[in-house]
């Protein structure tokens, strides 16, 4: 059975981190990008 993650709690964490990607580099947002490789929390999206 899958887990369940409150996305906000995701959203908040990714937005607290430094990105670090060229500015031109940077067309979506981290927690768009975390969110849609299916990461479940904090260690698999520093992962």
């Amino acid at each position: 059975m899958a887990k369940l993650v409150d996305v906000g709690s995701i959203g908040s964490y990714v937005e607290s981190l430094s990105d670090p990607r060229h500015t031109r580099n940077r067309k979506h947002l981290m927690v768009d990008i975390a969110v849609i490789c299916g990461c479940d929390g904090p260690t698999a999206i520093h992962r």
